[in-house]
């Protein structure tokens, strides 16, 4: 009996050894587990929305076999018993090995793709480790509990600069090997499919100017350029160059938390208009509610209005935070017209999502003058732009 079914599994692997175009032949083997099932799932892009498929397959004495039809590559997970782990998959036949039940190693031949995602992460491997050895030397230490004149505090300030300085440094080095990586890699399409070239253009630290995101994603290959993930690329890079100080701000129309529609033309000719991205559960934006209400206090009257763009997936989270943090008299729209929608990967192009790049996160502030310009950008939360904003709406509203 056991020989049958090894000649079947022998017989499916040989019938299946090419794939037919837009066909993946998936050949798996595990080590440690002779029986139960693989479950493979991904995501693929049609019409308006991302469907989520799933394939699925036996595991007979450690090896299973698993098929599907795909355009173009992409990032696949696959579930065995409860360890998941994720790879890259293309129209191919691939062979896949686990040496241990646990999913936390494997070798997948025939994905271009993945063996690129290897070489991508190898290149700063070793300066990865080495700006995670500085992380761990941060000072465990409360600021805020150390006077001003307590001579410690000056001591750890000094070796947080130092820490920050040496991290920025390797920051430069992993950014020029990834630069480089997808540089001379024309035809890859991981830069697309990982979201590489965003990654860098929206990270926090150092990112990359739009204009080198731009130069790096039309030197990338016609093919890779417009798959479904190079066109999604271009859209954020799309986004991040239309959101600069000097352009006009991206036209929105949505309902606000009562239903009623904020149109941010609407404002224009008539007043000024502070865009705050928040949520209710980012502590520094709260952070910063206290500077935007004195803002508003001061110069309401004047011509300012606060447009408040939640990311929150909840709503009656966001409900609560607008009066718990006495909010009200700002104006309150949600990042999504349809959070059910979001939720079912459904893309609406009139989402505040899709016109503004939220990649860096939250807190983010965008000022908007009375043609509808952008003159104001501020990407974070901090004492220094609580001082540029406090200028600047000085200067415009006539104070000193």
């Amino acid at each position: 009996m056991k020989k049958s079914i090894l000649l079947i599994v022998c017989l499916m692997i040989m019938t299946n050894a090419f794939s037919a175009p837009g066909q993946f032949v998936l050949n798996g083997k595990i080590q440690g587990i002779a029986s139960g099932m693989a479950i493979l799932s991904y995501s693929v892009f049609k019409v308006d929305r991302w469907h989520q498929v799933k394939d699925s397959a036996q595991i007979i004495q450690g090896n299973f076999l698993i098929k599907g039809m795909i355009d173009e590559p992409l990032k696949a997970d696959i579930k065995i018993g409860d360890h998941v782990t994720s790879f890259y998959i293309e129209p191919a036949t691939m062979n896949l090995y686990f040496p241990t039940k646990d999913l936390s190693e494997f070798t997948l031949n025939g994905s271009k793709t993945q063996d690129e995602s290897e070489l991508y992460v190898h290149n700063t491997m070793e300066l990865d480790k080495l700006d995670n050895q500085l992380w761990k030397q941060y000072p465990k230490v409360n600021l805020d509990t150390i006077p001003e004149d307590n001579p410690l505090r000056k001591k750890f300030l000094d070796k947080i600069e130092s820490i920050d300085n040496q991290r920025d440094s390797l920051c430069e080095l992993i950014n020029n090997a990834k630069i480089d990586f997808i540089r001379t890699n024309q035809n890859s399409f991981l830069p697309v499919i990982g979201d590489e070239i965003t990654r860098l253009l929206y990270q926090r630290v150092d990112p990359i100017s739009v204009g080198q995101a731009r130069k790096l994603f039309n030197n990338l290959s016609e093919k890779v350029r417009h798959s479904t993930y190079g066109i999604r690329t271009n859209n954020r890079i799309k986004v991040k160059e239309n959101v600069v100080v000097g352009r006009l701000a991206p036209e929105f129309s949505t309902p606000d938390k009562n239903g009623k529609t904020v149109k941010l033309s609407g404002f224009r000719g008539r007043s000024y208009v502070m865009l705050d991205f928040w949520a209710s559960w980012c502590s520094p934006c709260l952070k910063g509610v206290p500077h935007l209400k004195q803002l508003f206090a001061r110069y309401h009257d004047k011509g300012l209005e606060v447009i408040c763009v939640s990311v929150d997936y909840k709503k009656d989270k966001w409900l609560s935070a607008i009066d718990k943090y006495d909010l009200s008299s700002w104006h309150h729209v949600l990042s999504v017209q349809d959070l059910d929608k979001s939720f079912q990967y459904i893309e609406n192009k009139d989402d505040i999502r899709e016109k503004y790049p939220l990649g860096n996160g939250v807190p983010q502030y965008i000022l908007i003058d009375k043609t509808g310009k952008i003159i104001g950008k501020w990407d974070s939360y901090s004492e220094q732009n609580e001082q540029e904003q406090d200028k600047m709406l000085a200067e415009i509203f006539g104070e000193k």
